[in-house]
């Protein structure tokens, strides 16, 4: 699994909302082949593509924080 944390509404001391993050891109080499990506958050699959031992894919909205899945072949 991969952690993305949005810590864009913290400045000095003060938590505020955070500003919405787009379309970001996430490049991972996987120990084994992946079958399935999916945004725990948000319940949706995610297409990727995978290229010499490397997996890309883009999480199309980050708002405080979202929790990548990979599943293995």
């Amino acid at each position: 699994w991969i952690g993305m944390i949005n810590h864009s509404g913290q400045i000095g001391g003060s938590m505020r909302e955070p500003v919405s993050i787009y379309n970001s891109t996430v490049r991972f080499k996987p120990a084994k082949p992946v079958r399935e990506i999916k945004l725990m958050r948000s319940g949706t699959p995610v297409k990727f593509k995978e290229s010499n031992g490397w997996v890309e894919f883009t999480v199309p909205k980050l708002n405080d924080f979202e929790m990548v899945v990979c599943l293995y072949k």
